[in-house]
Order: structure tokens, then C-alpha cells, then sequence
């Protein structure tokens, strides 16, 4: 936790920075280009960030699994972004 703490201070371009090379792996970094250019975007919303490293951090201390974090993420995503967005019933 205390590498997410260290993260939130910096600035921008410094945290994407960090994250890039602190917490993902080169092989990631190169596969996942659309996924950096994101991270690296100045309107990406910094609470995306803070999450992302948080479950990236408890899978490297071993307190969490891939499949777990990976889960728990695109959820906070789908929480933060998609739910707020439906209106039930659908309007037409």
C-alpha cells in the first residue's frame, strides 16, 4: 500500500511513469499499447489509476489473485461508469 501512497502524490506524467515501470511488467507494458496511451492520458480519471495499482499491488504481495483483481476491477469500472449511465426501464 505504501507504493500506492507514494503514486497518488506525483504528478501526472510522473505516476504514469512510476506505474508503467514500478508495478507492470515490461512484457505487459509492451502488449498492452492502447492500455498506456490510456494511463498516459491527462483526462484519465486518477481514481482508475489508484485502483488499478491497488489490485496490481495485492497481486504481487500474493493477497490477492489475478482472476480476483481482474474481476474486482472491471466491476469498479462497470460501478463507476456504465451503471450511473442506465436509466431502468430504458427510455425509448
Amino acid at each position: 500500500m505504501h507504493a500506492v501512497k507514494g503514486i497518488a502524490k506525483l504528478d501526472h506524467k510522473m505516476r504514469t511513469k512510476a506505474l508503467i515501470t514500478g508495478v507492470l511488467t515490461r512484457s505487459f507494458v509492451e502488449s498492452q499499447p492502447s492500455l498506456i496511451r490510456m494511463l498516459q492520458s491527462p483526462t484519465l480519471d486518477s481514481s482508475v489509476v489508484d485502483s488499478m495499482v491497488e489490485r496490481l499491488t495485492a497481486v504481487r504481495s500474493g493477497t490477492s489473485n489475478i482472476d480476483d483483481a481482474s474481476t474486482s476491477f472491471g466491476q469498479s469500472l462497470v460501478d463507476t461508469y456504465i451503471t450511473p449511465r442506465l436509466s431502468y426501464p430504458p427510455t425509448r
